[in-house]
């Protein structure tokens, strides 16, 4: 009978190793994920803290097609709006074509961009984000890169709680697709 403690003893210190061991991982595969995110959105980083705002001038905008390959056997169109603007930075003047950085993800259908370019008539004044230790460098829209980011960390933070409240089921779970996956 104490040989039967002894190993359900030995059989939870496997199960708590086994236990802090996954927490350990689970850990390092949050921050590697929380640092392949920053290092994704670093150049939105850039811009939304760097790039200064000053007044331009819209020259032109249209939308152009582009057809790309997805799902291997289909295309698919995507409509970009197309801008021009001319924007002054001390006693130069520079010509930009960047809405954003990244690239919009283009528009199902024409007329979904011709509504974006509603926003840009040609001939109004707007505002032109630019690069202080490179002029030539604009944008339209600066996006908020933090948003995205919290979202992520909102995400990454009820998934720890979910993990530490029903740790024990979760570990069973994982250790159970594992066994099954490595057979």
């Amino acid at each position: 009978m104490f040989e039967d403690s002894k190993r359900l003893t030995r059989q939870e210190g496997t199960k708590r190793r086994g236990s802090i061991i996954f927490r350990i991982i689970l850990f390092f595969v949050s921050i590697a994920v929380l640092l392949l995110a920053y290092n994704s959105h670093k150049e939105q980083f850039y811009i939304y803290n760097n790039f200064r705002e000053t007044k331009g001038t819209l020259l032109s905008n249209s939308t152009i097609m582009k057809v790309g390959s997805q799902y291997r056997s289909s295309y698919v169109q995507r409509y970009y709006p197309v801008v021009s603007y001319k924007y002054q930075v001390g006693a130069s003047t520079y010509t930009g074509n960047s809405i954003c950085e990244p690239e919009l993800a283009g528009y199902g259908t024409h007329q979904g961009a011709d509504n974006f370019l509603k926003k840009y008539k040609v001939g109004t004044k707007c505002p032109v984000y630019y690069d202080p230790k490179k002029p030539f460098r604009s944008v339209l829209i600066k996006r908020n890169p933090y948003s995205d980011y919290i979202i992520f960390l909102v995400v990454a933070a009820v998934i720890w709680v979910i993990i530490i409240f029903y740790r024990e089921e979760a570990i069973e779970s994982f250790r159970n697709r594992a066994k099954k996956w490595l057979r």
